[in-house]
């Protein structure tokens, strides 16, 4: 391999683009979410409070959420469960958080706990321009296809 600025790069396009259309979505797609996942590392991390703590306190963010199965649940042990509660424990406690999980009814409980500084962050949630009022949401971590079914 010719050793160039930018070649391996190229390279490894160029082989992405051989392996044909769905190889590349079976590489990009998972690149893409793992940059996902780092920008809202970063978002998360600069929006949680860190002045008068020592390097020697434990941080602790408070974390809300709804009953939603697969992404946010109490399992059956009283323990917050799901997809977005694991990101947030794999984001959050290698940087020497401690967690708080607080089971909310519904996104409307969770974004008023928001803004009475109740919790720090939240779940995940849909986007909408009336959420935004009550914090700061970090770039898109996934996609949820719906529809609706009929009976035939």
């Amino acid at each position: 391999m010719q050793q160039i600025e930018g070649a391996p790069i190229n390279d490894f396009l160029m082989l992405i683009r051989q392996l044909g259309r769905k190889r590349e979505d079976d590489v990009v797609r998972p690149m893409r979410l793992a940059v996902r996942l780092l920008c809202s590392f970063i978002a998360i991390c600069c929006l949680l409070p860190t002045s008068g703590h020592s390097e020697s306190d434990t941080r602790i963010a408070r974390v809300g959420f709804s009953q939603f199965p697969g992404y946010s649940f109490l399992g059956p042990s009283g323990v917050a469960e799901g997809y977005s509660i694991d990101m947030i424990r794999m984001l959050l406690q290698p940087q020497g958080y401690q967690l708080s999980f607080t089971p909310f009814q519904n996104p409307t409980e969770i974004l008023r706990a928001l803004e009475r500084g109740e919790i720090d962050l939240t779940s995940l949630l849909v986007d909408t321009p009336e959420r935004r009022v009550s914090g700061t949401f970090s770039d898109p971590v996934g996609s949820c296809r719906c529809a609706l079914i009929e009976n035939n």
